[in-house]
Parts: structure tokens; sequence; C-alpha cells
């Protein structure tokens, strides 16, 4: 029976930025692996003490708190080929970007999220971007399949690598059922409880430049001073990540401090009620390898509004509004005619449930198995 070896060491159950995006991809695979799998032996590494393996997936936990980046790499690059030997690993798939450049001769399966260190490095840490690179580029070439979770993340993989285009394969994030429209009353007890307004537009995410916060905060300045009534207040879920307090300078700088709320990072037992509870999602970001709040808030039945670049276009399609990222004249009135357009909202809400129900984690479960098994084959034949 094949051994699989999976490593999830961002996966975290904490309250910070690291529980999100990266982490949720983990979370959510490897449960839904352990539901679809029945041929073969799957083993997580997992630094996250409080995380519990579902059925069908053993656990390893390193001897350390990985949990510091420098760390993880220590430990992914010096400890990781002996477990991967000791544990009798036919497969290893690095979950994120990363596998040891040394170790044993058996066949990696690399993710790639998205090339933002390559297309947009200056929205990251100058070490980060630095270590994504080179580590990035040494994985993948040395991978024997890699997974890029959008089409448009392939291309540019593609396209920086040279890479043959067999050894990349698509396979799409999946939205968990969780996210759905609950009953009315229900979300509005959990609105009040949460002290939110009846109407408000709503952005989920790590408050991180690439999100191009900015702009949306310019646009809803605009749309704002010319909006007669009462104008939707625009909240923003999220844990810091970094070079955040550009965005915090420029609420203040616009006198926004009583319309554009922050909510912190926000549970995700809560995320299903309050993408119900929003009016309208915004995702502004520059640059996305998938864009999952966008699916989530779809697949909730909110409609949203999406920059119009890099994956959000493929996932979204024809069931939300897109927008040129930085053009703020734009945003403004995108956020006006769905303001003023109740009819409208209910359209793109519709048509957004149905778009979601494309993606499932199951999906992305069996289409990551398919990977393992063909790799595995491949390495015997």
């Amino acid at each position: 029976m094949t051994h699989v070896v999976l490593n999830a060491l961002l996966l975290n159950t904490g309250a910070t930025y690291r529980g999100a995006g990266i982490s949720g991809y983990e979370q959510h695979l490897i449960q839904a692996l352990g539901t679809v799998n029945k041929e073969m032996t799957l083993t997580a590494i997992v630094g996250d003490r409080a995380w519990r393996a579902p059925s069908g997936v053993h656990t390893f936990r390193p001897l350390w708190n990985t949990e510091r980046p420098s760390a993880r790499i220590v430990w992914e690059q010096g400890w990781l080929p002996w477990v991967l030997r000791r544990l009798n690993a036919d497969v290893y798939h690095g979950l994120a970007f990363v596998g040891p450049v040394w170790g044993p001769n058996i066949p990696h399966v690399i993710t790639v999220h998205d090339l933002s260190f390559v297309r947009y490095p200056e929205t990251l840490p100058v070490w980060k971007a630095r270590y994504l690179r080179w580590f990035t580029r040494t994985s993948v070439r040395k991978a024997a399949r890699v997974i890029a979770v959008s089409e448009s993340t392939r291309q540019d993989l593609l396209r920086w690598l040279a890479l043959p285009p067999e050894k990349v394969v698509t396979v799409y994030n999946g939205v968990d059922d969780r996210f759905r429209p609950l009953p009315r009353a229900d979300v509005e007890m959990w609105r009040e409880r949460q002290q939110l307004p009846s109407s408000f537009f709503l952005f989920v995410g790590t408050l991180q430049p690439r999100k191009n916060l900015e702009t949306l905060v310019r646009a809803y300045a605009r749309w704002r001073s010319l909006t007669r009534g009462s104008p939707w207040p625009l909240l923003i879920g999220g844990a810091k990540g970094w070079y955040y307090e550009r965005l915090f300078a420029l609420v203040r700088e616009l006198n926004l401090e009583d319309s554009v709320r922050f909510l912190g990072y926000v549970p995700t037992a809560d995320l299903p009620y309050l993408y119900n509870a929003a009016s309208v999602f915004i995702y502004p970001s520059l640059f996305e390898g998938f864009g999952l709040p966008v699916l989530e808030a779809m697949a909730c039945g909110t409609p949203v509004i999406v920059a119009d670049t890099s994956s959000l276009p493929e996932i979204v399609g024809e069931a939300g509004v897109r927008v040129p990222p930085l053009d703020v004249d734009a945003w403004a009135d995108a956020l006006a005619d769905l303001y003023n357009d109740a009819n409208r909202r209910r359209e793109l809400g519709e048509w957004g449930q149905r778009r979601a129900r494309m993606f499932s984690w199951e999906r992305t479960a069996v289409h990551t198995l398919n990977v393992y098994k063909d790799v595995g084959e491949s390495s015997y034949a």
C-alpha cells in the first residue's frame, strides 16, 4: 500500500493570520482525504498540538515547536529527510511550496498556492520573498508533479520556470459545506449579539498590502461622500499580517473611523454567519492564487465584487462584479451600483450559490489522490 506523507507544518488553529489561508487548505484537504481515501496510507506532519487528525490519517509531530519560520525551515531541511526514511514514505507531498532539498529518492508532489513572491515581492517582508523564491524554484524543479490551485497559478508557474506542461496540474480548492445560506432568523440573532449593523459591505482576509485595502478604503470614501441617505459601513475582518499600519493611518486620514470597522480575526465558527449577514462582499486583492473567501461568500448567497485580476475571474466567472484592481472610481461606482440595486444583489447571490457548488473539498481530495497514484505508479515503472 502506497504511503504518502504530507507536510502540513503551516496548519495552525490559533486566532491569528497564521490560521487563515494555507492553514485552511491544509486542514480541509486532510479532512477530505481521510473521508475519500480507501487505498493509501496517509500520514500528516503537523506541529499544532491542538489539531486532531481525522479517521484514516496518521499524525507525526516534530519534537520541537516549528511555528517560528526559522525553526520550521531548519526542521524541513534538516530533519524531514530522516523522518521520511523512518516512516518508509513512498510519496512526499509538500502542501505549501516547499520540499526538502536533500533527502530520500522518492517522488515529491508540491502544492503552489500563488506566485506573489515573484509577481509582487514588494508586498512581502524581504526575507519571506527571498526564501519562497529560492525554495519554491528548487522544490518545484525537483518534484515529480506540481499542484497549482488554479489555472492562473499553473500558467504563472509554466512561464516562470519553463516547466513541461504535463508536470503541473490544476487542482482547485473547495468550499466547506458550512458555507451556505442560513435561516434569516438565526443570522439576525447572531448579528445582534455581535452588535453589527443591519446592512454593510464586508471584506475578509489577512491585513497585508497584496489585499489592496487602501484602494478599497479610498473608493469607499469617495462613494460615501456622494451617497445620499444612510451609507452602509465597511467592515474589514481579518488578523493583522504585515505592513498594515498604513491602512489604519489612511482610515484616520480620511476621517472614516466611524464608518470603517476592523473586526480582527474572525473565528471559523462565525464566518458563515458573517458572510450571511453582509449585504455585499468585496475582495479587491491585487493578486490571488485562488481567493477562498470569495468562494465562501458566494456559497452563502452573498453578492461579490472582486478585482479583475489573477485567479479571481476564473473562480467567480460571471457570478460576480469584476473591477480593475487599482481604479478607485470604478470601485466607487461598483459600490454605488449594488447599494442602489437590491434586485441585482439578489440575482448575483443566486448565481454565486450555483457557481460555488462546482467546488468541493471532496473533489479536491479525489484529484489529489489521483496525483499520488500517478506519481506512485510512475516511480515503480
